[in-house]
């Protein structure tokens, strides 16, 4: 906020509406950016399916879940599971 040293009371509160309105259009500003740039991201696409199917492999290897879903699936891994 501005200090109130030399502004009339007015004035004070013109320069603190501006100052409010010029921060909320910097974060629209940014958020319409992010959201333009996560538009690149595919969840559902082929590589959507395949990540998510990687990133569950890594977390569970090596767990008493991985051995049961290895029975299941047999050697194939999540990742390229979700693609069929």
């Amino acid at each position: 906020m501005l200090a109130a040293e030399g502004f009339p009371r007015g004035k004070k509160l013109t320069l603190i509406l501006k100052d409010e309105k010029l921060m909320h259009t910097r974060h629209i500003t940014l958020v319409a950016t992010v959201m333009l740039l996560a538009s690149k991201v595919y969840p559902y696409s082929h590589d959507g399916h395949y990540l998510v199917g990687a990133i569950a492999d890594q977390m569970l290897a090596g767990t008493p879940t991985a051995a049961k879903i290895q029975g299941l699936i047999g050697d194939v891994t999540l990742a390229s599971s979700l693609l069929k």
